[in-house]
């Protein structure tokens, strides 16, 4: 029912977002059997593609992080802090656009602590350890309190900002769009729920952490989940990469 779901909303989308013909795919995501994933643990999935879902802790929980019906679905366990990430090419020009889908399931007095981020994967060297931690991420979104995003400062510090923060714990389906500048290492997130116009939920924010000289660019999509409550679950879909020319709205930004 995920899936059913979740494409009835990106239909809507159509009607609100264009695409430049000169958009270049880097990478999309759909969870798909034709793209090689199937029902279970997300982690060594897709079959048959060199870029798979890898383990980016030593704590993985059970069942955390799997496919349902051709969707992401995230379910805490109260296990740690749980990692895991998949490559992607660098870039060679930017802006590199980011889009995706996700829906929280859950009582509304209840949160979760999920997050989205774009970054190096070599920065996951910085404390000497191959498993990653938050410093060591550059663009960052999350499901917390609220949708909100992390101002950094390149060099793993920041703050967490939510002033425009945007609802979800209602459990409607909001589209996420995150434009990530390659040159200044500076990102937008804006979040539109269903039915309801784009907010601009981060302006300009600094890379937590920016790239490695090594890799001269992002190169990994990270996710994390940071506890949580077992009687709640976010189902994620529809990830997908473009560059140079981004995704344009077509409607008016809401600030909440």
């Amino acid at each position: 029912m995920w899936k059913i779901s979740i494409m009835g909303f990106v239909g809507s989308c159509l009607l609100v977002f264009t695409v430049s013909p000169q958009a270049q795919l880097v990478k999309q995501i759909n969870f798909s059997a034709a793209e090689g994933y199937v029902d279970g643990l997300l982690v060594g999935q897709p079959a048959g593609s060199d870029s798979k879902w890898t383990a980016a802790s030593e704590v993985q929980g059970e069942n955390c992080f799997t496919v349902q019906n051709e969707a992401m679905l995230v379910h805490p366990d109260g296990s740690g802090v749980i990692w895991l990430y998949i490559d992607f090419p660098v870039p060679k020009q930017g802006p590199l656009t980011a889009t995706w889908d996700w829906q929280y399931f859950g009582p509304p007095e209840k949160k979760m602590d999920l997050g989205f981020t774009i970054g190096d994967l070599a920065n996951y060297m910085t404390d000497g350890d191959p498993f990653t931690v938050f410093n060591e991420q550059s663009s960052i979104t999350r499901m917390g309190d609220v949708i909100d995003a992390r101002n950094g400062d390149w060099e793993g510090g920041g703050q967490w900002i939510s002033t425009n923060g945007v609802p979800y714990r209602d459990g409607v389906l909001v589209h996420m769009r995150m434009v990530v500048d390659l040159v200044d290492w500076v990102f937008d997130i804006y979040a539109q729920r269903e039915g309801e116009a784009e907010a601009l939920v981060a302006d300009d924010f600094l890379f937590r952490r920016a790239p490695t000289n090594e890799t001269g660019g992002v190169n990994g999509i990270t996710m994390w989940l940071n506890g949580g409550d077992p009687e709640t679950r976010v189902v994620l879909d529809n990830i997908l990469l473009v560059g140079p020319e981004p995704y344009v709205a077509v409607n008016q930004w809401d600030l909440y």
